[in-house]
């Protein structure tokens, strides 16, 4: 008796993928996304971009009216990006059936209980 193996495939399309040079983004929109618009209207929604930066952008969705991508390649930032804070330690503890949490900042070595 033979095994016959079956192998099932996706057969979707191939999208193609849109590389957008020299984007210069321009405003902030909402849920951490930058905001800009095209020459040809679209509106093209960044994730992980600042007002004022200037980078190459993947789109990965297109509709009708906009673009959602991700920056590829930045060719200069903005004044206005800042440095993330990850210095910070956080331990909880549970005392008499309480949970207390603790932040300690490495940076200025404060320390601050409360309870959630």
């Amino acid at each position: 008796m033979q095994c016959l193996k079956f192998y099932i495939c996706a057969m979707g399309r191939k999208r193609k993928k849109i590389l957008l040079e020299n984007v210069h983004i321009s405003d902030a929109g909402a849920k951490g996304k930058a905001i800009t618009r095209l020459e040809n209207g679209l509106v093209l929604f960044v994730e992980g971009a600042v007002p004022g930066d200037v980078c190459d952008v993947l789109v990965h969705k297109k509709r009708r009216s906009f673009l959602e991508g991700k920056p590829v390649n930045f060719h200069s930032f903005s004044e206005k990006r800042r440095e993330a804070n990850a210095n910070i330690l956080v331990c909880a503890v549970v005392v008499n059936g309480n949970l207390w949490i603790m932040s300690i900042n490495s940076n200025s070595n404060k320390k601050r209980w409360w309870i959630p």
